[in-house]
């Protein structure tokens, strides 16, 4: 439970909405929608790897672009596949 102990002289707005952050943060509504209907095990199994599967791709996204991922992970070798790479775009 969120819990707001009123400041001396604050304005009853901003203890409305410091109320409103802290349900916020605590995620209170959050798990009363995911509450709202019955879902089954393998229906929660499901969404947490959907979940985490978007936060791999986030996360990866912020890194570097794909072209400079690219060229990081080659070998010196791979010098014909990157000619055929270039030439082929």
């Amino acid at each position: 439970m969120a819990y707001v102990t009123p400041r001396e002289g604050e304005n009853p707005e901003s203890l409305v909405n410091r109320f409103r952050a802290s349900v916020q943060h605590s995620g209170i509504l959050r798990e009363l929608k995911d509450r709202r209907f019955f879902r089954s095990k393998a229906q929660k199994e499901r969404l947490a790897a959907q979940r985490a599967a978007r936060r791999r791709r986030a996360t990866t996204r912020g890194a570097a672009p794909k072209r400079a991922r690219r060229r990081a992970h080659r070998s010196p070798r791979a010098t014909g596949s990157v000619l055929r790479f270039a030439v082929g775009r």
